[in-house]
């Protein structure tokens, strides 16, 4: 909670400022008590001494009363003026807190707010700022790394393609064909992660979107889904799109369809044996939602927040039998931030795990009557 530094410290203050004014209100009246007593041992009236001692308790009650009636306002007082002292002494943690807070993987050139004091806040600030810049040139480094490699295995993966193809081709049926196939799906793997690693490291550096367009997302949608029809029915899945036209956005329409490639690629990954895959295009408003779901299995609470991790993989035998790393929704995600949307997953329950991606939408135009909706089922 913002402030809770401050309320800690003035609750605390007043609450000190209680216990002293109590302590000295009892101290204070067994002092008088015992001054009163004192004066009336050289008087000889018995009478006399009851009389005193009634008015000394009647007036030691009413300085009891007097601080009684003064700890809630000293408590109010104390609190009040530490609350606005800690306040103007933290402030500065405040502003450090709310610059540091906007820092994030492509924004670790910037530095926080230097106060112009010289006291352990100002110390504070610049050892955060040295190891920002010691962060920032690490991840540097390592964002150039993984670039430089996925590019320079762009070119013995090609080769090594070529040659295990012309293999293929020269001798087809022979003895060596399955384990030269065999290589070929292990190179068209490597090139994969190699292609996901170039742009996850572009998506670091802050340029991912390279190039930006106009894109007919309906076109596209439609495109993919219309591919992954034949696939779905040799698997013996239903798809069934629901696309409305003419859903224009402004972005990379290469990466839009890596992104499109990617989810329908997940849906149909993680499903089950006769299963289904239901994809939509709306646009609400100035938005543009793709929702896809399929009939996987559930995915579990701690997978669900590791999902858009990279590298991370729910179910570890199976997507290395299937041939992900771990790659696809990190990569996608990127995508979907370089796009100013989002994407998130927005339900998993048994037989049921919907995605959703958001983008603003650049332009809606209505067609001819009977134009309106695009509707396909897709059985196998």
């Amino acid at each position: 909670m913002n402030g809770s530094i401050r309320w800690k410290v003035a609750l605390t203050a007043g609450g000190l400022s209680s216990l002293l004014v109590a302590t000295f209100a009892l101290v204070s009246a067994a002092w008088f008590y015992h001054e009163q007593l004192d004066a009336m041992d050289g008087e000889a009236s018995a009478a006399h001494s009851a009389q005193h001692i009634a008015q000394a308790r009647e007036e030691v009650g009413e300085l009891a009363v007097a601080y009684l009636l003064a700890i809630p306002i000293v408590a109010a007082v104390a609190a009040f003026g530490t609350w606005w002292l800690a306040g103007r002494l933290t402030r500065p943690l405040t502003i450090l807190s709310n610059a540091a807070e906007q820092i994030d993987a492509r924004s670790l050139h910037e530095r926080l707010p230097e106060p112009c004091s010289n006291d352990e806040i100002a110390r504070l600030t610049h050892v955060l700022n040295n190891l920002l810049s010691r962060l920032e040139k690490s991840f540097a480094l390592a964002s150039r790394f993984t670039a430089d490699a996925s590019h320079e295995l762009r070119t013995p993966l090609a080769i090594m393609r070529a040659t295990i193809e012309e293999g293929i081709q020269c001798d087809p049926s022979g003895p060596q064909s399955q384990r030269l196939v065999s290589l070929l799906e292990e190179n068209q793997r490597l090139a994969a992660i190699s292609d996901k690693l170039l742009m996850l490291a572009r998506a670091d550096a802050g340029n991912l979107l390279a190039d930006s367009q106009s894109v007919n997302l309906s076109e596209v949608v439609e495109e993919i889904a219309s591919d992954f029809s034949a696939i779905c029915s040799d698997r013996n899945l239903k798809l069934e799109s629901d696309i409305s036209p003419n859903i224009a956005v402004r972005g990379d329409k290469h990466l839009l369809r890596h992104l499109l490639l990617n989810l329908f690629d997940n849906a149909l990954t993680h499903n089950q044996e006769n299963g289904w895959i239901r994809a939509s295009l709306i646009l609400s408003g100035k938005s543009s939602i793709f929702t896809i779901a399929n009939s996987g299995k559930q995915i579990d609470e701690i997978s669900q927040n590791r999902l858009f991790e990279r590298f991370f993989r729910a179910e570890l035998s199976r997507e290395r039998v299937r041939g992900g790393a771990g790659l696809g929704l990190s990569l996608c995600r990127e995508i979907v931030a370089a796009h100013n949307g989002s994407l998130a997953l927005v339900t998993s329950v048994t037989e049921n795990t919907t995605f959703q991606f958001v983008m603003p939408a650049e332009e809606h135009k209505i067609l001819k009557s009977g134009d309106d909706l695009r509707r396909k089922n897709h059985s196998p």
